[in-house]
């Protein structure tokens, strides 16, 4: 009976030197995934300051009124009446004989 327990316990302790390792995988694999997981969130908290700032800036670029190209470009009517296509407009619709 002795000679099992001391079996046991020598399986045992061989047994976890390999669970030693493997718990030093896990972390080692745990550590760099916090990293990236760190360097991920600080990415992202930069991007969404950009985020803000631009639509800070778009914000204010609508509310502004127009000026230079862009109030010559809004104050132009759509299309212009041409005359010569008014005087073969009336021409169609001339005399009925």
């Amino acid at each position: 009976m002795r000679a099992m327990m001391c079996l046991g316990a020598v399986l045992f302790l061989a047994s976890c030197d390999g669970s030693k390792q493997e718990l030093a995988n896990t972390q080692s694999t745990l550590n760099s995934v916090t990293k990236e997981r760190d360097d991920l969130k600080a990415k992202v908290l930069t991007l969404q300051e950009q985020l803000n700032t631009t639509k800070t800036q778009l914000a204010a670029a609508k509310s502004a009124p127009a000026t230079g190209a862009l109030a010559a470009k809004t104050a132009e009517p759509k299309s212009t009446p041409n005359p010569a296509n008014a005087k073969s407009a009336k021409s169609k619709h001339a005399h009925k004989s």
